[in-house]
């Protein structure tokens, strides 16, 4: 979560640069284009530096799902999760309830795989 603060600030310090460099800032102590260029490479300079940054790599030790055995080493995993206020029956109702009317960009997200299946089956 960090690494992601420090890459946007270090993107909008590049930006700000780049900006000031077209007409210093003044009210915000960017007096001359050589500030604004020393700006533009300090920003640059950070991001590029941590989006170069090697990520730590996590080790699956008892494979659980087929991903596993396939991919047994990963850098990024997320977890996510939003709380519910409403009796579970309710919610487990909802869940079967659902129509593909309801979800945005479904069919898109349908037909976009079923591009890909059709690939796959030319291709066999």
């Amino acid at each position: 979560m960090a690494a992601s603060f420090a890459l946007y600030a270090f993107g909008m310090l590049a930006l700000l640069g780049l900006v000031a460099l077209v007409r210093p800032i003044r009210w915000l102590g960017i007096r001359n284009r050589r500030e604004a260029l020393l700006v533009l490479v300090v920003g640059y300079g950070g991001a590029s530096h941590l989006l170069h940054a090697t990520a730590l790599a996590s080790y699956v030790t008892t494979p659980a799902t087929r991903l596993d055995g396939f991919a047994p080493i990963y850098q990024f995993s997320e977890a996510v999760s939003i709380p519910v206020h409403a009796p579970s029956e309710r919610v487990y109702r909802a869940v079967f309830e659902v129509t593909a009317d309801d979800v945005p960009f479904y069919r898109t997200l349908v037909w976009l795989r079923a591009i890909k299946v059709r690939a796959e089956a030319r291709a066999r």
